[in-house]
């Protein structure tokens, strides 16, 4: 499966009044989702259903920025893991 994933951070720090300028990355990732639902009928007309879906992304991403005002010479990176779970549970 193919997804295309943005990726941002602004590192801050209100106590010292930091705000970086931050940095961004726009790529596609690849991965597997895997899925699972159950179903059950309580009565003639009444079901509870359960389903979760999980997304695995094997390759995290590295944001990298510069603030040479602040940190001159210095490179920020930061670390995204694309990993998620999504799951609900509803009546019908």
């Amino acid at each position: 499966m193919a997804v295309e994933v943005e990726n941002r951070f602004t590192p801050s720090i209100p106590e010292f009044r930091y705000n970086s300028p931050g940095g961004s990355t726009r790529d596609t990732l690849y991965g597997y989702t895997v899925g699972a639902g159950v179903k059950h009928k309580l009565t003639q007309s009444v079901s509870l259903r359960a389903e979760g879906l999980s997304h695995y992304d094997p390759e995290n991403t590295t944001v990298f920025a510069t603030d040479p005002a602040s940190f001159p010479g210095q490179r920020i990176s930061y670390g995204f893991d694309n990993d998620g779970f999504i799951g609900r549970v509803f009546q019908s």
